[in-house]
């Protein structure tokens, strides 16, 4: 939308794609785009990254990693859910030793990180890839899962929680260790350019400068408008040291 309402005829120059499994969602997005642009903006779909196979992508993935399948552990246990209720069991072997980099005894161990950037290494000759999600490099060694329902919160172990009622009902994220998906990454091929919190990578992308640029063709109540998203994005105590940005080359 900046880009378009900034500078119109930029967007000619470009090809834009989105990656979206489900044809439903597929279908909201392109209702979205074309009452926002209309004819002005043409984006390609595609249902998988092995579609596409490009000599150079700029890919922005905002809170991927945290919708990531995740293993709980705790001191040598995994959990597994028999009757609708949580169980420890003994946690296998690969597993431990894969945390063990981390020092990490407690918490979430995501799944499919490897394979997703071995896929995006796969799909792009060359590749920069973007994504901001809500985490730390370290993990804290205790669970951060949780669930969202009805716009409401809940960790997951909280005593409210029923997990025969949440189940397929609720969205669950965690807290993304940002050492496992650097590791990743550069197994992968990528080079890590930059790991940094959201605020900084916004004012060091120029989104002060866009928003002085979009103020001088816009009316005083939309830009003030996009003044407070723009607070809510940098503002510490909200999203702006939270959430981190992750940059990938290849």
């Amino acid at each position: 939308q900046w880009l378009y309402t900034c500078d119109p005829m930029l967007m000619h120059s470009m090809r834009f794609a989105i990656v979206e499994r489900q044809p439903e969602v597929q279908e909201a997005q392109k209702r979205y785009f074309s009452e926002r642009f209309g004819g002005a903006v043409t984006i390609e779909y595609y249902d998988s990254l092995e579609a596409l196979q490009e000599p150079y992508a700029f890919v922005v993935a905002n809170e991927i990693f945290d919708a990531f399948p995740c293993e709980l552990i705790k001191d040598g246990e995994i959990a597994m859910v028999e009757a609708d209720q949580i169980q420890w069991k003994k946690a296998p072997a690969p597993l431990m030793e894969k945390v063990e980099k981390y020092r990490q005894v407690k918490g979430e161990v995501a799944v499919g990180y490897e394979d997703f950037a071995k896929r995006m290494a796969q799909s792009f000759e060359q590749c920069d890839f973007l994504s901001f999600d809500y985490g730390e490099k370290y993990v804290r060694n205790d669970f951060s899962v949780r669930l969202y329902k009805k716009h409401e919160t809940f960790p997951l172990f909280d005593e409210e929680v029923v997990l025969q009622e949440a189940f397929q009902k609720s969205d669950i994220t965690y807290d993304v260790n940002f050492g496992h998906v650097i590791d990743a990454f550069e197994e992968a091929g990528f080079e890590t350019i930059a790991y940094e919190t959201q605020a900084r990578a916004l004012v060091r992308f120029g989104l002060i400068e866009m928003l002085e640029a979009f103020a001088r063709q816009t009316t005083q109540e939309n830009y003030l408008r996009q003044v407070d998203r723009v607070k809510t994005l940098i503002a510490p105590t909200m999203m702006g040291d939270k959430f981190k940005l992750i940059h990938f080359r290849k």
